[in-house]
């Protein structure tokens, strides 16, 4: 087991594991960036989209890809744009498919489409944290052994 750690197997797996993240949250914002493009090039979309792609920092090492809408509100009479997160419920990858209904078909229809690629997107990003979290429990687990003083 020494081998292993004194060559830093367990590091440079988590570091490989950081590499990853680091793709999928770029890979979500490339996402988000096209489907602002594609959204304004539909027909007769004017103004304010109404569904919008977030990526959200929860802390240094967790983000999520989030739907959010956006809504026009009046304050202090003046016209504000405002985003609010719609839920998708914990324990799912997937947004219900109500998230998109009132929306139109066309609209909707892309909404749907990235949507499928986000869900994807988060389940892998899910693996990776789970995975590197375990990395790091069995990095710690294996220098307590390396390190105990077993004949005192």
């Amino acid at each position: 087991m020494k081998e292993f750690t004194k060559k830093g197997g367990i590091t440079e797996a988590i570091s490989v594991i950081e590499a990853m993240h680091d793709a999928l949250v770029a890979e979500a914002t490339a996402l988000q960036i096209q489907f602002y493009k594609e959204a304004k090039e539909l027909p007769n979309i004017k103004g304010l989209i109404k569904r919008l792609i977030r990526i959200k920092c929860n802390t240094s090492t967790s983000y999520s890809f989030q739907w959010v809408k956006m809504e026009t509100t009046n304050d202090d009479h003046k016209l504000r744009n405002r985003s609010k997160e719609m839920r998708k419920g914990a324990g799912t990858h997937k947004y219900p498919s109500s998230t998109f209904n009132g929306l139109r078909p066309d609209f909707q229809a892309l909404c749907r489409l990235f949507e499928i690629k986000l869900v994807h997107l988060r389940e892998l990003y899910s693996d990776n944290r789970k995975l590197r979290k375990a990395l790091i429990r069995l990095d710690s687990k294996t220098n307590a052994v390396a390190n105990a003083d077993v004949f005192g």
